[in-house]
């Protein structure tokens, strides 16, 4: 770990720190509220992702106004559906 990614993850924790005393130490917050902001500051996220080679990729679509449509109306039917990915 070099001593720029230690000193960005100190401050990232200071803050969390500073975050969750400043929330579990103010009256006006539940027991509730308190319970939710730390299940959050313990979630995290993962994800992959791929380069593509921006003329290859264009040169290799050729959509049509049917295809545009139906992409289109699929979206708007999750949208719709309440986040339903097999609509």
């Amino acid at each position: 770990m070099t001593p720029a990614m230690y000193r960005s993850r100190l401050n990232d924790a200071l803050v969390m720190e500073q975050l969750q005393r400043g929330i579990s130490e103010t009256a006006f917050t539940t027991e509730k509220q308190v319970a939710a902001a730390a299940a959050l500051s313990e979630q995290s996220r993962s994800f992959e992702y791929l380069l593509l080679a921006e003329k290859t990729v264009a040169d290799s679509i050729q959509p049509d106004e049917k295809a545009i449509r139906a992409v289109f109306q699929r979206s708007c039917r999750r949208v719709y559906d309440g986040g339903n990915r097999n609509a």
